[in-house]
């Protein structure tokens, strides 16, 4: 969920910035948790964007891509599987 701006968008979704980081804010829980044993909930814990545009931002934070990802501080990494730009046509 992007939480980080409220006015630029893309077929009609809003576009994912750097500031998009949070942990159960803008980054949902993915079941249970791969990367511990036992598997318990997982509680997504991004660190930081890797692969965001270079110069385009939105409010001084650069603007997230389809290859935009961030490794959990659980381990793993987590990228997008839609980039919700899918307009149905």
């Amino acid at each position: 969920m992007v939480t980080s701006q409220t006015f630029r968008r893309i077929a009609d979704a809003l576009v994912g910035t750097e500031g998009d980081n949070k942990g159960m804010v803008n980054i949902p829980s993915f079941g249970v948790c791969k990367c511990s044993s036992p598997n318990p909930p997982c509680l997504p814990q991004p660190q930081g964007w890797q692969q965001t545009t270079k110069k385009d931002s939105i409010n001084g934070m650069k603007k997230l891509t389809e290859q935009s990802f961030c490794m959990c501080a659980k381990g793993g990494r987590i990228s997008f599987v839609d980039t919700g730009s899918n307009t149905g046509f």
